[in-house]
C-alpha cells in the first residue's frame, strides 16, 4: 500500500500535477512582503492577514481567493508564534487572560476553517466579508486614537465593578509595573467571534481581539496588542489544522507561496515586537488602522461593483 502510495505520488509529479513553475523573484518578493508584514503586525496586535491576504490576491495573483486566505493563516501562525515568544520574554503579555481568550477562539476558528473550505468559498463573498469588516474596525479605531491624542493622558483607567471583573499586575522585564482592571465577561463572546473571523478569511482575529481587550476588557493598549499575539497562536493553529484536513488543492503549490511569507513574517515579527514598547500607542493605532482602511477600500472595490 506504502510502495503504490509513492508511485502514484511520483506518477503525479512527472505528469505536472506537482510542477513549480514559480518566478525566485516572485518568491523573493514574497518573502520581502512577510519582513515587512511581520515587522508591522505584532506591534498591534494583529497576525497579518489584513496585509497578506490583498498582497497575495492582487499582487500574486493567488487564486482561488480560499487559497490566499490558507496561505496567509500558515504565516499568521508563525508571525504570531514568533512575535508572542518576544512578548513573554519581555513580560508584556496577559497570559491567564490570553488562555481564557484562547478557550473560546479556538472552537471558533475550527468553525471559521470549516466554513471556509466548504461553505464560503467564492471569491468576491470573501473579498466584501474583508473589506467591511477592516474598513468598520479602521474608521472605529482612527477615530478613537484621534480623541485620545487630545486628552493629556494617553490610558485611562476606568474602575469596573462586577463578577468578572480582576485586578492584574504585571512587572515587564524592564521593571515597570502596570496595573488594571480586566472585566472578562463580555470579552469571551468576541474572543468567539475573533476565531470564526480568523477561520475564514484568513487572518489572526487580532483586528477583534485587540479593541476587545482595549475597549472593553479593559487592558493597555501596547498589553492588549502583545496578549493578542499570544492567543492567535493558538487560534490560528486550530484554523490551519481545519483548513489543511479539507483542503483538496496543490499542497506543494500552496507551501512554496506560504514559506517564504512564513519566514520573513517570524524574522519581521521578532524585530517588530522588540520595538513596539518605544512607539506610543496612539501613534501605532493611528498609522495602522490608516493603512487597513486603504487596505480594505482596496479589497471590496472589485466585488462591489460586482453586485451591479
Amino acid at each position: 500500500m506504502q510502495t503504490s502510495r509513492v508511485i502514484l505520488f511520483l506518477n503525479l509529479f512527472k505528469r505536472g500535477k506537482f510542477s513549480l513553475e514559480v518566478d525566485p523573484l516572485v518568491l523573493i518578493f514574497i518573502f520581502v512582503a512577510g519582513l515587512i508584514f511581520g515587522t508591522i503586525a505584532p506591534m498591534v496586535g494583529i497576525g497579518g492577514g489584513l496585509l497578506n491576504v490583498p498582497f497575495l490576491i492582487f499582487l500574486i495573483g493567488i487564486s482561488p481567493s480560499s487559497d490566499a486566505t490558507l496561505i496567509s493563516s500558515i504565516a499568521v501562525l508563525f508571525t504570531s508564534l514568533s512575535a508572542s515568544i518576544t512578548y513573554i520574554r519581555q513580560k508584556r503579555v496577559d497570559i491567564r487572560t490570553g488562555l481564557i481568550f484562547a478557550a473560546f477562539a479556538v472552537p471558533g476558528g475550527v468553525l471559521g476553517g470549516f466554513l471556509a473550505q466548504r461553505v464560503v468559498t467564492d471569491s468576491d463573498v470573501i473579498k466584501l466579508l474583508f473589506a467591511v469588516l477592516i474598513g468598520l474596525s479602521a474608521i472605529y479605531n482612527i477615530a478613537k486614537a484621534y480623541r485620545r491624542s487630545k486628552k493629556p493622558v494617553e490610558e485611562i483607567v476606568h474602575h469596573k465593578k462586577g463578577r468578572f471583573v480582576v485586578k492584574r499586575k504585571v512587572v515587564d522585564s524592564d521593571g515597570d509595573t502596570i496595573e488594571y482592571e480586566a472585566n472578562l465577561g463580555i470579552g469571551v463572546l468576541f474572543s468567539f467571534v475573533g476565531g470564526i473571523l480568523a477561520g475564514m478569511l484568513g487572518v489572526g482575529g487580532g483586528i477583534i481581539y485587540v479593541p476587545t481587550l482595549y475597549n472593553f476588557v479593559g487592558v493597555p493598549f501596547h498589553f492588549a496588542a502583545s496578549t493578542s499575539s499570544f492567543i492567535i497562536v493558538f487560534a490560528v493553529a486550530f484554523v490551519l489544522i481545519t483548513r489543511l484536513s479539507l483542503y483538496s488543492g496543490n499542497y506543494l503549490t500552496l507551501f512554496t507561496y506560504a514559506l517564504p511569507l512564513a519566514v520573513g513574517a517570524v524574522i519581521g515579527a521578532r524585530f517588530g515586537a522588540s520595538k513596539a514598547k518605544k512607539i506610543s500607542s496612539t501613534k501605532l493605532i493611528i498609522a495602522f488602522w490608516s493603512l487597513a482602511l486603504f487596505a480594505a477600500i482596496r479589497m471590496g472595490y472589485t466585488p462591489f461593483l460586482h453586485l451591479f
